[in-house]
């Protein structure tokens, strides 16, 4: 049951000629498939990716605003005198 010197040349002759060119082969087949396909990734897409997330992910001017609105219109209604503290000279 000993390891055959010719199975072990086979095994490392498989491991690093066979299988790197098995990659090379098939990486360079999925460009081509690209290529062919024309999918031609840019920074211009990437950016327009980014854009159309940050427009769902950033709320509305018009909605911050009437937030705002809505926050000072809360605060001035709380009731109390207006400058507290004045009344007493």
């Amino acid at each position: 049951m000993s390891i055959n010197v010719l199975d072990a040349m086979l095994g490392l002759m498989f491991l690093f000629v066979v299988l790197p060119f098995l990659c090379v082969f098939f990486i360079l087949r999925f460009r081509w498939w690209l290529n062919r396909r024309r999918f031609r990734p840019s920074y211009a897409s990437l950016g327009n990716a980014f854009e159309q997330l940050q427009a769902l992910a950033v709320p509305k001017i018009e909605y911050s605003l009437q937030e705002q609105q809505r926050e000072k219109l809360s605060q001035e209604d709380e009731g109390g005198p207006d400058q507290a503290g004045k009344d007493r000279l």
